[in-house]
C-alpha cells in the first residue's frame, strides 16, 4: 500500500509514519513526489504511474470531493481518501502529530479493507466515519 499526505499536511506527517509504520508501505509527501501545486486533477490521475499498488491520500482538500471534476478522477483512479475534518486546523502542530499516530491504526486498516474510491472522515479522536455515496 502507498500512502501520499497531501501538500496541505505537514511533511512531519510523512516522517512520522516513516518511522512507525509497516515497512512494506510507501510514504509520501506531495513535495517529494514533486506533485506540489499541480491541479488535483492531474496528481489523482497520475499518482499509479509513480508507483505499483493501492494508494490511499490523507489530506484536507475537501475541494476534491466538490469540484466534479476531481472528484471524478478521484473514483476513476480508485485512491481510498481519508479527508481529515476541519477542526484539526486549530489545534497545534505537536497536537496534531499526536492525533494523526492515534489515527493511523485505523487509517491503515481501513486502507487494507477498503473498496476502489472508498472516501473517510478522520476526526480529531482518532475515529473514522466512512462516508457513503
Amino acid at each position: 500500500m502507498n500512502v501520499l499526505i497531501d501538500e496541505n499536511l505537514p511533511l512531519k506527517f510523512t516522517k512520522l509514519l516513516e518511522i512507525v509504520g509497516n515497512d512494506n508501505h510507501g510514504y509520501f509527501h506531495s513535495s517529494t513526489l514533486e506533485i506540489r501545486g499541480i491541479p488535483d486533477k492531474e496528481w489523482i490521475m497520475g499518482l499509479q504511474g509513480k508507483r505499483e499498488g493501492k494508494w490511499i491520500i490523507i489530506t484536507q482538500d475537501r475541494n476534491i470531493k466538490r469540484n466534479p471534476n476531481e472528484r471524478k478522477a478521484w473514483k476513476k483512479s480508485g485512491h481510498i481518501m481519508f479527508f481529515l475534518v476541519r477542526s484539526w486546523q486549530s489545534i497545534p502542530l505537536y497536537q496534531q502529530c499526536l492525533k494523526f499516530l492515534t489515527a493511523w491504526p485505523h487509517i491503515e486498516t481501513q486502507g487494507n479493507r477498503a473498496s476502489p474510491g472508498d472516501e473517510f472522515r478522520v476526526k480529531q479522536n482518532g475515529k473514522l466515519e466512512k462516508v457513503l455515496d
